[in-house]
């Protein structure tokens, strides 16, 4: 083999040559759950937009490293 040239072994496929994955595959990674969050009060756009969030219920401290 050429020392300029690289071999790809047919049965190895390049990330972009892999299939989509679909439903009726094994190949899926993930999956995402959301419970149904109830409207409530929201915030007004101003201090909405200073907490990150327009619902109070989710506004929650950040604490770094994780509760102890």
């Amino acid at each position: 083999m050429d020392s300029t040239s690289a071999e790809i072994n047919s049965s190895e496929k390049m990330p972009s040559e892999r299939p989509t994955p679909t439903p009726d595959t094994d190949d899926i990674l993930t999956m995402a759950f959301v419970n149904m969050q109830p409207f409530g009060k929201i915030y007004n756009p101003e201090p909405a937009f200073r907490r990150g969030t327009l619902y109070p219920d989710l506004d929650k401290p950040f604490l770094r490293g994780g509760v102890n």
